[in-house]
């Protein structure tokens, strides 16, 4: 290693030194060796400690230094899946570190990793590094931490921990050659809690809640962190011939600088032959193929680009010039930087706060247009898949980004950072102000190539507030087409038709068809998928007429309609015909022989914002209605008070922001205030609700079922439709937080319908079978074989019962989701009203529909102890959804069933047979045990993502 690497490594790792720090595994194997090194830590003092899988993959032999000492372990389990393994060594009395719960960790947290990088090369000793969690990912069903903090070969194994000291997840990044690196990947820890739990070994939950700075955080740990180094099987021993050397991994693509300049050369070179001059303030992508960030090929004919984003110059001639009402407004923020700028913007700043038809109408009057995501993204990076415009090497002072010592709070004048310039020679294509394309957003950008129709358009770039991984050329995100912010401009394009078209198709094709969705037939058990021709439907409610584009459809049936935004709407299909691709052609379809129609695909994506890492922030709603025939309709109440005629007060006005929700009792309505107090009446006027598919109005309260507010304020989509099982999930806004780091709960329990679904699809999981049988589990799904003609009902309504933790855990990853942690679970629970001892309030005993607890009926029917006077009329399970929902719209948060949770064995909530006002506290927490079932045991999942 030369001395200018050995430089230059020391100044990326912040070496806070201690021995005996990290146990060490990594996988550096050169001539010299045939062992590998890697780095794990302690978690029982009685010689248990973790890794990952990799490190130990293949292994020979397994030694681990300790204090100063040298213990050859055993590897008790290894995970290939998640990339963790369990060993064991001959030694006790060891400091352990404390295991955090990975589900509260949160995108921007402060976490250090602790290991040995670049093996030996840095020395024996350990190395700290710190940063951020800079994304959390789910990747087949398993979550994965993103992490800035430099992780080389040689951290592998090692604890990222918190600013307590506490265990958040064990660094597994695995990068070719000795280079440093400012990403890296992380397994969650409660993922290795499950390892621990199934090989009986104890740790540690919580540690100091005291935050430590540097030094104390390294004194703290370092006696938990040792040295381990792996001898692979069939390697060389002292006095033999060495083993042969690993295949190297394949280096990135290398780049094509060079031959970009010369293609672009040659298309000026053509053009000036021709006699065609360059437009203004624009440079020339040659015409040919690239690939994208996702992998899709994607060839493009030549066009033109602007250099630099439009200013706020340049789009004040044109609304001059136009009259163009701008349907963009700057948001009111008052006192903030970015506010201010916006307020009284300069000339040569990028233009911001447009809407796409803002941009659009603009490239129009140019004489130009939006351009394409594949012709954004080739301007961008070129040909070389590079990373950022000028490279592979984050440069922080070639973009304007966050957290930059760049001298710009908010936006920079356009051009301003010329170092960053892509090989075409465009400006800003990292940082600055993110920028509108023109195709809808869709999952990847060959399919936005392919003309894909949604509801979202496609912003790229990253903007002054977005992290290194925002100015990312690949990153992308979504925004709806009609809102606009502070940080959100654009540039345009123009086609050069003097140069030769690229051959064959302009986008990729395909290579398998994936269909839309699956249409079943009304009395047939076979299903057709399909994808639907229609561009919209109309549909009958009771509270009017709804135009539905096709993208706003999760399900439709001649009776009923769910919607991406949440709501499900009973009422009339007026289409007498159903227009359908399948793989023999098109057919119409008689809609009176439909009995469904299900999306099969993930719904487009729905935003109104971004974070600085790029993370899409869904739009708000802010009340979601039940009416009597059972239509759910979630949208935006445009009034801000209520006007009803109150028993014993006359009519009055009651704002929106002091209540809970309504029910309906008898012909008046219930209505439940934030303070606690309940008042009954009638409710007067109309009501005007904006829904993401269109608008609604609501008379009087003589429909109305129920209605409840969320929190306003907070960007949320009040539901949506979770693809593998169907189920409704609504989003969950965390206090403080932005609605990025909330998360997506079961607006129900889960029903015996969508676990059928599951034990289909996983026979292991059946009644008696393999899964069952080899984790002990009890009584497994005894209702549904038969045997429970008592308290858990069979009806696909009603929540499954008879299931083990085991189970509900792995129907969890099934659909994508996990199981709520204690603290998630609580917060979802109480739906905003904080500090209250029930999910409804304070008051005992529980309101009239409340939910299903153990009541007269129930006493009729076995004799029970019951809340004396509360009578649900259920003695056993309730159809989900049959009583009235908490502020954040969740159903059944009490009673019903129990709800496992994540954490081993435990439940929440009470059930059908809960009685004490303890119990139904939304406080109280039940131990149970994981192979236990029982009638009253079931659950529901969330999503953080």
């Amino acid at each position: 290693m030369t001395d200018k690497l050995r430089k230059a490594l020391s100044v990326a790792i912040l070496t806070l030194t201690v021995a005996g720090l990290v146990c060490f595994v990594t996988a550096v194997v050169g001539q010299e060796s045939n062992k590998s090194t890697g780095t794990g830590f302690i978690v029982d003092p009685n010689g248990y400690l973790l890794t990952c899988h990799h490190v130990v993959e293949d292994s020979g032999k397994v030694e681990v230094a300790i204090g100063g000492k040298t213990y050859e372990a055993t590897v008790l389990a290894s995970d290939e899946k998640r990339d963790l393994a369990l060993l064991e060594v001959k030694a006790k009395g060891l400091t352990p570190l404390p295991l955090a719960n990975s589900n509260q960790v949160e995108v921007g947290q402060e976490v250090r990793a602790f290991g040995f990088p670049i093996s030996s090369l840095l020395g024996a000793n350990v190395k700290v590094t710190r940063g951020t969690v800079s994304g959390i990912e789910t990747k087949e069903a398993q979550k994965v931490f993103q992490i800035d903090a430099p992780v080389n070969p040689g951290n592998s194994g090692g604890p990222l921990v918190n600013e307590q000291g506490e265990v958040v997840a064990v660094v597994n990044a695995k990068l070719a050659g000795s280079v440093v690196s400012n990403v890296g990947f992380a397994v969650p820890i409660n993922y290795a809690k499950t390892t621990l739990h199934d090989n009986g070994v104890e740790f540690a939950t919580a540690g100091s809640k005291e935050k430590l700075d540097g030094p104390a955080l390294v004194k703290r740990v370092s006696p938990s962190v040792v040295l381990i180094t792996v001898t692979p099987k069939g390697a060389a021993r002292e006095g033999e011939a060495p083993a042969e050397p690993r295949t190297p991994v394949t280096p990135p693509p290398p780049s094509r600088a060079e031959d970009m300049k010369k293609a672009q050369a040659d298309a000026y070179a053509e053009l000036k032959k021709k006699g065609v001059a360059s437009p203004p303030g624009m440079v020339l992508v040659p015409a040919g193929e690239f690939e994208t960030e996702d992998g899709s090929k994607v060839s493009l004919n030549a066009f033109w680009i602007d250099k630099t984003e439009v200013t706020n110059a340049e789009f004040q001639k044109f609304v001059k010039a136009t009259g163009h009402p701008r349907e963009g407004k700057a948001p009111a923020a008052p006192g903030s930087a970015v506010s201010a700028a916006a307020a009284s913007p300069s000339p040569d700043e990028p233009v911001t706060n447009v809407t796409w038809a803002d941009a659009a109408a603009y490239a129009k009057w140019a004489g130009k247009r939006v351009p394409s995501e594949a012709e954004w993204e080739k301007a961008a990076r070129g040909t070389d898949r590079r990373v950022y415009p000028w490279g592979n090497d984050f440069d922080a002072a070639k973009a304007n980004g966050d957290g930059q010592a760049d001298g710009f709070k908010g936006a920079s004048p356009s051009g301003t950072f010329k170092d960053g310039f892509s090989p075409w020679g465009a400006l800003d294509m990292s940082g600055n102000v993110w920028e509108w394309c023109s195709n809808d957003f869709s999952r990847s950008v060959g399919d936005s190539s392919r003309d894909y129709k949604g509801l979202s358009k496609v912003i790229r770039g990253g903007s002054f507030a977005s992290s290194e991984k925002g100015l990312r050329c690949g990153q992308r995100a979504a925004l709806l087409p009609n809102l606009s912010l502070n940080e959100l401009g654009f540039r345009c394009v123009k086609d050069e038709p003097n140069l030769a078209a690229v051959p064959g198709p302009t986008s990729p094709v395909p290579a398998t068809t994936e269909w839309e969705g699956v249409l079943k037939f009304k009395g047939e058990a076979a299903e057709l998928k399909c994808t639907p021709k229609f561009e919209q439907v109309t549909f009958q409610t009771s509270l009017g007429t709804l135009t539905l584009k096709k993208e706003y459809i999760q399900s439709l049936a001649p009776n009923e309609v769910q919607l991406l935004g949440g709501s499900v709407l009973k009422g009339k299909l007026q289409d007498a015909t159903l227009p359908v691709l399948w793989s023999l052609g098109e057919r119409q379809i008689a809609a009176a022989e439909v009995e469904r129609y299900q999306r099969a695909i993930e719904p487009p994506v729905v935003s109104v914002g971004v974070t600085k890492d790029g993370v899409v922030v869904p739009p708000g709603f802010g009340a979601q209605l039940t009416l009597k025939d059972e239509s759910i309709v979630v949208g935006d109440l445009q009034e801000k008070e209520l006007r009803m005629r109150l028993v014993g007060v006359g009519e009055t006005s009651i704002p929106t922001e002091k209540v809970v929700q309504l029910v309906a009792e008898g012909n008046r309505l219930l209505t439940v205030l934030k303070d606690g107090n309940t008042v009954q009446g009638e409710l007067l006027g109309d009501y005007h609700l904006i829904l993401l598919e269109g608008n609604l109005t609501l008379t009087g309260g003589e429909r109305l079922a129920s209605l409840s507010f969320v929190h306003r304020g907070v960007s949320g989509l009040i539901s949506r439709i979770n693809p593998k099982d169907g189920a409704w999930m609504v989003w969950i806004p965390t206090e403080g937080k932005t609605a990025a780091q909330g998360f997506w709960m079961y607006k129900y329990e889960v029903t015996n319908a969508q676990y059928r679904k599951f034990i289909e699809a996983n026979p292991e999981w059946q009644s008696g079978g393999a899964k069952a049988k080899q984790l002990a589990d009890s009584d497994y799904l005894k209702h549904l074989r038969g045997d429970d003609k008592e308290y858990a009902s069979t009806d696909d309504k009603c929540p499954v019962a008879w299931v083990s933790w085991h189970a509900a855990k792995a129907y969890a990853e099934w659909a994508g989701c996990q199981l709520p942690t204690h603290d998630q679970w609580e917060w979802a629970a109480r739906g905003g009203l904080t500090g209250k001892k029930y999910v409804w309030g304070d008051e005992w005993p529980p309101p009239k529909g409340a939910g299903n607890f153990a009541d007269q009926t129930a006493k009729k029917k076995w004799n029970w102890s019951v809340i004396e006077g509360y009578d649900d009329g259920y003695a056993g399970t309730a159809p989900v959804g049959s009583f009235s929902t908490n502020g954040y719209g969740l159903h059944d948060m009490a009673g019903n069933v129990w709800e496992w949770v994540s954490e081993q064995g435990q439940l929440r909530g009470g059930s059908f047979g809960s009685y004490g006002p303890d119990v139904i506290a939304v406080s109280y927490r039940f131990c149970g045990i994981p192979q236990f079932c029982y009638g009253c045991y079931g659950f529901r999942c969330l999503r953080t993502q």
